[in-house]
């Protein structure tokens, strides 16, 4: 049975195939590519290719073999390319690691050999530790979310765009499938506000779309809550005053982006919020710091402040329905 299954599957990948999966222009520009020798590695692991195949940059590659349409790559065009089609030729070609029999090899290992292994793939590899914390959550959490605020408020996003949005969704997949403590939460609300005011392309749309289905997915009465006091810090935090003076000039104001980022971010907030009366709770805490605001002795940051303040309550006020 096995041996007729593998003969179907390598019957169908075939060039003629991959002509008809991915089209001739990209079938011949993928044939190039490996027949330069530009496949890093190609590996199978049942059903599926994985690999590095080298273009402008080091792409990573997916394919799975029983149904070519299911494929990704990190190039801009981010899947059905030539990157997909130069590793499926690696494999059709013979040129590929059998992922599985490697699998058998290290459990047939002594376990002092396995141990020196794991310890060797980890120090090249320092992020692959997270897949050993499956059995404590909450661990594989909080390396996942420091991992993620580390690349978020690093240069990479503009050093290297597509690696950045290649390993940042590959992580919040990750973390989409574990259920966060009231700890990890507070910590991952810091990431999303992070993540939402980036504009990178090359599909970080898909990152900001999954990182929104885990907010709401652990959104419950006592972290809206959390998500209310974590929004007011974060208005306060990136709040810039646009001054009436600058307005009349007709200038653009270094604070005009942020504000317009911030109400974005504020009316989401507030809309997912709704079921918990999430503008009842910013509303009482706002009203608890304006009394410290007012013992402030820097009169720019108290005004910088109250401006911040005001600029809420304006946003929550256009929102409330009229009685």
């Amino acid at each position: 049975m096995w041996e007729l299954s593998y003969f179907w599957v390598f019957f169908t990948m075939n060039e003629e195939a991959l002509i008809n999966a991915f089209g001739l222009r990209n079938f011949e520009k993928g044939k190039k590519y490996f027949e330069e020798g530009r496949v890093i590695i190609c590996v199978r692991v049942d059903d599926g290719l994985y690999g590095y195949v080298y273009g402008t940059k080091r792409y990573k590659v997916r394919l799975n073999i029983k149904n070519l349409r299911d494929n990704s790559c990190s190039c801009p065009v981010s899947y059905s390319c030539k990157h997909v089609v130069a590793l499926a030729l690696s494999f059709i070609h013979n040129s590929f690691i059998d992922g599985n029999q490697a699998i058998k090899n290290f459990f047939a290992m002594e376990r002092t050999e396995q141990v020196r292994t794991l310890k060797m793939i980890i120090s090249r590899a320092p992020l692959l530790v997270r897949f050993f914390l499956r059995s404590d959550q909450g661990g594989r959490a909080n390396v996942l979310l420091s991992t993620m605020l580390n690349m978020c408020r690093s240069d990479m996003q503009y050093g290297d765009p597509e690696r950045y949005v290649d390993r940042m969704y590959n992580l919040m997949e990750e973390l989409s499938k574990i259920k966060l403590s009231d700890d990890a939460f507070s910590i991952f609300i810091e990431l999303f506000f992070c993540i939402w005011h980036q504009d990178i392309g090359y599909g970080f749309d898909e990152v900001v779309c999954l990182c929104s289905e885990i907010l709401e997915k652990h959104l419950n009465e006592r972290r809206a809550i959390i998500l209310a006091e974590k929004i007011i810090d974060h208005i306060y935090d990136k709040y810039q005053m646009v001054r009436r003076k600058e307005l009349t000039k007709g200038w653009i104001s270094e604070g005009e982006y942020p504000r317009r980022s911030l109400a974005r971010l504020l009316e989401y907030v507030i809309k997912i919020g709704a079921k918990y009366n999430i503008m009842e709770v910013m509303l009482r805490r706002i009203e608890k710091d304006k009394s410290e605001i007012a013992e402030i002795s820097d009169p720019k940051e108290s005004e910088r402040l109250n401006s911040a303040i005001e600029f809420i309550l304006q946003f929550i006020g256009s929102r409330k329905p009229s009685k």
